[in-house]
């Protein structure tokens, strides 16, 4: 299992050497790790301002589910769910690594002495974090999809 490189993981998938047992493991991977690094912070979804959040991130996460299946459809345009799942395993660690970094690091910041230390900043930063980060890793998803489906303009791709 490719916990960490997205880059073999794509080119197993491209070359179709991952049994059905590895690929449920991906897909039991992908569900543990949302559980366990998922939304764990944010903003209360029946505020306005959680809910308006809620609604970006949902509209961010459509479009990026989208935008991965249009890469796929750019190579052999065939098994696009378990290129997504699969794929978004050793992705889906790095994002969190580098949304958990923005966290402890909006921590650090309202900790200093000048910054005033309200709720919403500590409610508000985490999700801050995440809504930027997300087309981030949707982008980088698609560019993997892609290279797992032979398209050309995949990221080291063929």
């Amino acid at each position: 299992m490719h916990l960490l490189d997205a880059a073999r993981l794509a080119d197993e998938l491209r070359e179709d050497a991952l049994s059905e047992k590895q690929k449920l493991a991906y897909l039991i991977a992908m569900v543990a790790i949302g559980l366990l690094l998922g939304r764990a912070a944010g903003m209360p979804a029946w505020t306005p301002l959680g809910a308006a959040v809620s609604l970006l991130q949902l509209g961010i996460a459509v479009g990026g589910v989208w935008y991965c299946f249009a890469a796929n459809q750019r190579g052999d345009g065939r098994a696009f769910i378990e290129r997504f799942v699969c794929l978004g395993v050793p992705l889906w660690i790095w994002w969190a690594v580098a949304n958990y970094t923005l966290y402890f690091f909006g921590l650090a910041i309202a900790f200093l002495p000048a910054v005033s230390r309200t709720e919403l900043w500590y409610r508000s930063f985490p999700v801050l974090a995440s809504v930027l980060l997300a087309p981030v890793y949707y982008r980088v998803l698609a560019r993997y999809v892609a290279r797992a489906a032979g398209a050309r303009d995949a990221v080291g791709g063929r």
